[in-house]
């Protein structure tokens, strides 16, 4: 005999709305990545890209989120609490960014005035010694 405690998987995983969660999630994920590749190539420093991707992402994160996921109507209030919860993950991925050697150093292949730069990494292993 079945005991009355035991839930059907229906009653509380809805099939079609986590396939949309995993749509927008995967769709957030390329395009938070496409933008830092394309910040970097613009010229910003790892962490500035990093950051940089923040806003666009939270806003497009946000109207999928309620649109297409949950079919809500979006609110400022709802926006506020998804920034929240979104903006606790940052650290994280910002932090591992900032703990790479190259994150803090010119090493895009040229400074400010187009004088090639490159890192001296014989005797300074953080590679912190810009010769030009």
């Amino acid at each position: 005999m079945r005991s009355q405690c035991f839930l059907k998987l229906s009653t509380w995983f809805d099939a079609p709305m986590f396939a949309r969660f995993a749509i927008v999630g995967v769709t957030c994920a390329l395009l938070n990545n496409a933008l830092l590749i394309y910040f970097v190539m613009l010229g910003l420093m790892p962490i500035g890209a990093a950051l940089a991707t923040v806003p666009p992402s939270l806003m497009i994160g946000y109207a999928l989120q309620a649109g297409f996921v949950f079919r809500e109507r979006p609110t400022w209030a709802a926006f506020l609490r998804y920034c929240i919860a979104m903006l606790s993950n940052q650290p994280r991925p910002n932090l591992c960014v900032l703990s790479h050697p190259q994150a803090t150093n010119l090493h895009r292949g040229a400074g400010h005035d187009g004088n090639a730069v490159t890192l001296e990494s014989d005797s300074d292993p953080m590679g912190d010694r810009i010769r030009r």
